[in-house]
Parts: C-alpha cells; sequence; structure tokens
C-alpha cells in the first residue's frame, strides 16, 4: 500500500514538472545562471515568461511542496542519515549521475529516495539543471524589500520547495543539492531580518505622526541604510507568515540530510539562522532557535 502511495506521489510531481515545460527554457540562459554559481540571474526570456503565466507557477510550486513533503511522510524510515544512504551518497558524490552507473549504485537504486530521482531524471527526462535555475531566479528576483509581492510569494515557494527537494535521499548523488543555490535559498533571512529591522525603525515614525511630528527622516535613513525600499504592514505581516513556514522546511532538511556528514553545510545554516535568533524574542525567532 505505501509503495502505490509513492508511485502516486512521484507520478504528481512528473505531473506538475511537465506543466512547467522546462524544455522551453533558452539553454545559454540556463548556462549562464549556473555559469554564476546562481549569484546573478538576468531576467527570464520572454517566451518562457509568458509560458509562466500560464501554468500558473506558484500554484504548482505549493502543489509540488505538497507532493515532496507526502513522499517523505509516506518514506519515514529513508533518511540521508541511515548508514546504507549515507554509504550510497559517498560512493556516488563525485559521479554523473544518471549517466555514470555501476553495479553497486544499481543494487542501492532500491532505496526509495535514489528510484524516486531515478524516475524523473531517466524515465521522465526531467532536467535538473532547467529546474535548479528557474527556482534560484525565483528566489533572486524576491528575495528584496523592493519586490512585488508576487515576486516574493514565489520567491518563498519555490525556496520550501527546493529545502523539501533535499530532503529526499540521493539529493546529493543526482546533483539536486547545489551548495550555492542552498546558500541562496537562506538568504531568504536576511530578507526576513531586513524586514523586522524596518519595522523597528518605521514604528516610532508611526507613533510621531499620529502626534503630528513629520515622519520623513527616519524613511530616508533606513533606505540610504538598506538601499532598498520601505514595505507596508501588510507586506511585513506576509514575510513573517512565509519565514515561520520556511523555517518548518528547513528543520526538515535537518533531519533528513546528513550535516554531520558535511560540517560545512551545517556551519553555513547555523551561521545564517543566528540573526533571526538575536533579533528579538518573537515567534519566528524562537522557532529559529
Amino acid at each position: 500500500m505505501e509503495d502505490d502511495k509513492v508511485e502516486i506521489y512521484q507520478q504528481t510531481v512528473a505531473s506538475e514538472l511537465d506543466c512547467l515545460q522546462l524544455d522551453k527554457l533558452e539553454t545559454e540562459w540556463i548556462k549562464e545562471v549556473i555559469d554564476n554559481d546562481f549569484l546573478q540571474c538576468q531576467d527570464i526570456p520572454l517566451l518562457y515568461d509568458e509560458i509562466l503565466e500560464e501554468c500558473h507557477i506558484t500554484s504548482r510550486l505549493i502543489h509540488l511542496q505538497k507532493a515532496f513533503l507526502l513522499w517523505l511522510e509516506s518514506n519515514k524510515g529513508s533518511s540521508e542519515d541511515s548508514e546504507v544512504s549515507t554509504a550510497t551518497r559517498q560512493s556516488l558524490g563525485s559521479s554523473l549521475m544518471p549517466e555514470n552507473t555501476s553495479a553497486a549504485v544499481n543494487i542501492n537504486l532500491t532505496n526509495n529516495g535514489f528510484r524516486f530521482w531515478s524516475f524523473l531524471f531517466q524515465e521522465k527526462k526531467v532536467n535538473i539543471q532547467s529546474l535548479l535555475v528557474l527556482i534560484g531566479f525565483f528566489i533572486d528576483r524576491g528575495s528584496t524589500l523592493s519586490s512585488t509581492h508576487e515576486e516574493r510569494q514565489r520567491c518563498f515557494e519555490a525556496a520550501k520547495m527546493y529545502l523539501l527537494m533535499v530532503c529526499i535521499p540521493g539529493s546529493m548523488a543526482f546533483r539536486v543539492f547545489h551548495q550555492m543555490l542552498y546558500m541562496k535559498a537562506l538568504q531568504l533571512v536576511q530578507l526576513y531580518v531586513q524586514t523586522r529591522k524596518y519595522q523597528q525603525k518605521s514604528a516610532p515614525q508611526t507613533q510621531q505622526a499620529k502626534k503630528g511630528h513629520k515622519q520623513t527622516q527616519p524613511v530616508a535613513e533606513f533606505e540610504e541604510e538598506e538601499g532598498e525600499a520601505p514595505i507596508g504592514p501588510e507586506e511585513i505581516a506576509a514575510v513573517e507568515k512565509a519565514m515561520s513556514r520556511f523555517l518548518d522546511a528547513l528543520f526538515l532538511v535537518a533531519q533528513h540530510l546528513s550535516f554531520k556528514r558535511y560540517p560545512n553545510i551545517l556551519k553555513e545554516t547555523v551561521e545564517c539562522i543566528l540573526p533571526i535568533i538575536n533579533l528579538d524574542r518573537g515567534a519566528v525567532s524562537l522557532k529559529a532557535l
């Protein structure tokens, strides 16, 4: 019965990814983003931008999150921390999966995680580079205070989806885990910190406004220091809610990805979260702790 569920979730992921029409992304654009280690993402090609609008991309990302999460719940014993899967991942880490295979690899593909990725990349021919670049683009466009509501929503949904993808065993062997993209996702913490700092700076200003005082100077100071445009109360609340869910996904990464095998990733993750913990004792800071 569990195997049937797993297969259903795999098919759901494949179906949702098929809606993205990743094969329509220009090869040169993909190569440019990867060559820049996701640090800079040029505007997405206009033709593909139209495809994103037609496929309701935000809904697709949310549906994919649910499918990945359900897969993880159905495979609670299949974590990267198990000695067998960890040894397998180490043996495959330097290979070019799925092109390079060996007898040892074929044996270990019986692991549900490896079967999952093999199904997507070998049978369904999903282009992982196109998918990673698309995720990186969404994060890049929505991770600033000046981003639009739609850009920020796509950003958080794409980042959460990527964290859930990373949780599935075999994500490193199949090159789904990309350290620079992972770090780019973690940079959403900085967006949250900037949002809270702006909120704290604008609070005295709001109180002064109620008393009839001028309120232009604090905003100007923030724009000069942060280099970002301020956002409204509704957007601040949306960022806080999104960050709480982002941390839920990051917690799952800590449960499924073998940080003890990759201490540098653990170090970067902890250092990235510290600014949230240092902010205050609010709900999000406590969750980060």
